[in-house]
C-alpha cells in the first residue's frame, strides 16, 4: 500500500514537472481519459460519464476555431451524449466573439461551470452567459462540480 501511494505521488510530481504527463489513476478506479484540442493548447479530461474538465495552456486567447475544435473533441470524448463541462479559466486571457458564439450555441452542453479566481476571470466568464445552456461562475471547484452534478442526465452517476 505504501509503495502504491508513493507511485501515485511520483506520478503527481511528474505531472507538475512535465505538463501533459496525463492524469494520475487512483487505486480501484479506471484512469481518466484525456484528449488534446485546439492544436494542443487545450486539454479535455473525462472526469465521469457526461462530465468534462477543460483546461488551457497559459495566456490563451480562445478563437472561434479553438472553440469549434474543443466542442468536436468534447463530443468524441463523451460518446456523443449531452454533457456538462468544468472550464478552468485560470489561463484564459480572452474568449473572442466567434468563440463565445460557438460555445453559447452548443445544444449538447447541459451546463458549463466557469472556474476562476480573479475579477478578470469573472468578466471573461460573464461574456459567455448568453448561452442555450446554464452557465455559472465559481471560485470553488467543489461547488462547481456539485452544481454540474445537478445538471447531469439521470443515467450518469451523480457527484456527491
Amino acid at each position: 500500500m505504501a509503495w502504491e501511494l508513493r507511485r501515485i505521488d511520483d506520478r503527481l510530481i511528474e505531472q507538475a514537472v512535465r505538463p501533459g504527463a496525463g492524469p494520475v489513476p487512483m487505486p480501484g478506479r479506471a484512469p481518466m481519459r484525456t484528449a488534446p484540442a485546439a492544436g494542443g493548447r487545450a486539454t479535455l479530461t473525462l472526469l465521469r460519464p457526461a462530465l468534462l474538465r477543460l483546461s488551457w495552456v497559459p495566456d490563451t486567447e480562445v478563437q472561434a476555431a479553438d472553440a469549434r475544435d474543443v466542442l468536436r473533441q468534447s463530443l468524441e470524448l463523451v460518446g456523443h451524449v449531452p454533457y456538462t463541462v468544468l472550464v478552468d479559466m485560470h489561463h484564459i486571457t480572452i474568449i473572442n466573439a466567434g468563440a463565445r458564439a460557438a460555445y453559447g450555441s452548443e445544444t449538447m452542453v447541459l451546463a458549463a461551470a466557469m472556474l476562476g479566481a480573479t475579477p478578470v476571470d469573472r468578466v471573461i466568464a460573464a461574456s459567455v452567459q448568453q448561452s442555450v445552456h446554464a452557465v455559472r461562475f465559481f471560485t470553488d471547484e467543489a461547488a462547481a462540480l456539485a452544481w454540474l452534478g445537478s445538471h447531469l442526465p439521470d443515467a450518469s452517476p451523480r457527484l456527491q
